[in-house]
């Protein structure tokens, strides 16, 4: 239980994460899924690539860095699913004309 706590808090991180890519890029409602993937997809190629050639960034212990991959991968997990039930939302609120 004690790392499932940082799993747990994070969710209402990447609410917030969502919600500033939507506001700041001024998202329209069709656009809020396209945007927020593509920043999302940025944030993976990035973690991915420290990760990998530059390990030392996060940590240099091996099980520190596969927990900490562990949390990332679920934080864009979460993070997605969020920007589609926002997307799914705000279009049913805003239909196209």
């Amino acid at each position: 239980m004690r790392g499932d706590i940082g799993f747990i808090t994070s969710i209402p991180v990447c609410w917030l994460c969502i919600w500033l890519a939507i506001r700041l890029a001024r998202l329209e409602p069709q656009q809020i899924l396209a945007g927020c993937m593509l920043v999302l997809a940025d944030a993976m190629l990035i973690d991915g690539i420290a990760l990998r050639w530059f390990h030392a960034v996060y940590t240099t212990d091996e099980r520190t860095a596969r927990l900490g991959a562990a949390w990332l991968l679920w934080g864009y997990g979460v993070s997605a699913w969020i920007a589609l039930f926002v997307a799914k939302r705000r279009a049913s609120r805003h239909p196209a004309c």
